[in-house]
């Protein structure tokens, strides 16, 4: 099975990327960019069949050597950078189609966020121009003979096996490998990457893009977090219920946050993709009927700092106010809440009119997911959490004990 593998190279989470606006451009080194997390994922699975069957492939007009040496040291044989302007989504499906057209793959598996703007669509511009079918949602891939391979997809309402014909483009999400088997490259295999060739594949096109960025600025800040007490607690009611027009920053409809929520750019020329999708005939498992994230007004979210109790008052509370579960990565990887709960950089990107963090620190790869939302209100132990910084309301206190005063309240209502 040949296997082609594209992957986008993002700056790194804890890169100061507001210090690189430059007009309207954010010009990031590449000293501080790294492989985008879910696609390091993607080549991992692939690298499990046969490493000298993959080939990892990136657009882009600068070397991105840390990058590249990277993916090379993961164990990626054959590793290609397309000399090309990745403007937007539509242009790196564009060099990626050229690219296929000179060399054919049985399998092209690519990450569910694979360029850094979160279009998430370079996938779909990819069936769309070479009609190869396309497969979102791969949660699992293996292989079934010389010319078929078992899919498994994962969405929000069901599991679906899929018995599946080459060739095939599979849109992967962050349930395609695990992350605590990610291969760390030892000291060794990163001086040998230095080695390595990284073949050079010129463009053999042109390409206009089809959504143009512009407008960058630094992500504006929500302002003092109002400290809340238990007194307070009645009006905390209010907003989750919708009673009171509390609203947190709000951004306009050709705004956009990236690079981890940390910027804000103004987008336009947006174009939806017609890719070729695989028939929805497999062997489908519903999961349970829940609130979908990105529809829900009210998101109650929690973290580590969630015992079992707390979680059970998190589901009461957000049954009570027609409102959606979500969870951190960490809770998500340890198995505590389903996989469609997991809001942040890998997961869910959602902008409810409220979101309710609870036990949960604030770390970049979370604010990522929930920064759009219009009114946020933090609960936490530490009064220092990094989740204040992004919240309009806050309380400082524990979890079971906050979750239990709301919930009288609400049940006296």
């Amino acid at each position: 099975m040949k296997i082609l593998v594209p992957f986008s190279v993002v700056p790194d989470i804890y890169c100061a990327v507001e210090n690189y606006i430059q007009q309207d451009a954010v010009c990031v080194d590449d000293t501080v960019k790294d492989v985008n997390p879910t696609d390091v994922l993607v080549l991992s699975k692939a690298l499990s069949f046969d490493a000298c069957q993959t080939t990892a492939v990136y657009v882009g007009d600068t070397p991105c050597n840390k990058s590249l040496r990277y993916a090379v040291a993961l164990g990626a044989k054959d590793t290609r950078r397309i000399n090309a302007v990745n403007a937007d989504a539509f242009c790196v499906a564009r060099h990626l189609a050229d690219f296929l057209n000179t060399e054919k793959y049985d399998v092209i598996m690519c990450g569910d966020a694979s360029w850094d703007y979160s279009s998430g669509c370079t996938p779909e511009y990819l069936s769309e121009m070479t009609c190869v079918p396309l497969i979102s949602d791969v949660a699992d891939v293996s292989l079934v003979d010389e010319k078929n391979v078992l899919v498994i997809r994962q969405t929000e309402h069901f599991i679906e096996k899929l018995v599946v014909p080459f060739p095939v483009i599979l849109k992967c999400n962050k349930s395609i490998f695990p992350q605590e088997k990610v291969r760390i490259p030892s000291m060794r295999d990163m001086m040998l990457s230095t080695s390595a060739q990284i073949c050079v594949v010129d463009k053999t096109s042109d390409v206009e893009p089809l959504t143009h960025y512009s407008s960058f600025t630094k992500m504006p800040a929500r302002g003092t977090v109002k400290v809340l007490t238990q007194k307070d607690f009645p009006l905390l009611v209010s907003v989750l219920l919708g009673e009171a027009d509390e609203k947190g920053t709000l951004f306009s409809s050709d705004q956009v946050s990236v690079f981890s929520g940390r910027i804000i750019a103004t987008v336009n020329g947006k174009n939806e993709p017609k890719p070729v999708l695989f028939p929805d005939n497999g062997e489908k498992q519903l999961l349970p009927t829940h609130i979908d994230l990105h529809t829900a007004k009210v998101v109650i979210s929690g973290g580590m700092g969630c015992d079992a109790s707390a979680w059970k008052k998190i589901d009461f509370l957000a049954e009570k106010t027609g409102g959606a579960v979500a969870c951190t990565r960490p809770v998500y990887h340890a198995g505590i809440r389903s996989y469609y709960e997991h809001v942040g950089q890998t997961g869910a990107k959602i902008s409810p009119d409220v979101y309710v963090a609870v036990g949960i620190s604030g770390a970049l790869q979370h604010i990522g997911g929930m920064v759009r939302s219009r009114c946020v209100v933090a609960i936490n132990t530490d009064p220092n959490a990094p989740i204040f910084h992004y919240a309009d309301y806050g309380v400082v206190g524990d979890a079971n004990a906050v979750l239990d005063e709301l919930t009288q309240i609400l049940t006296k209502k």
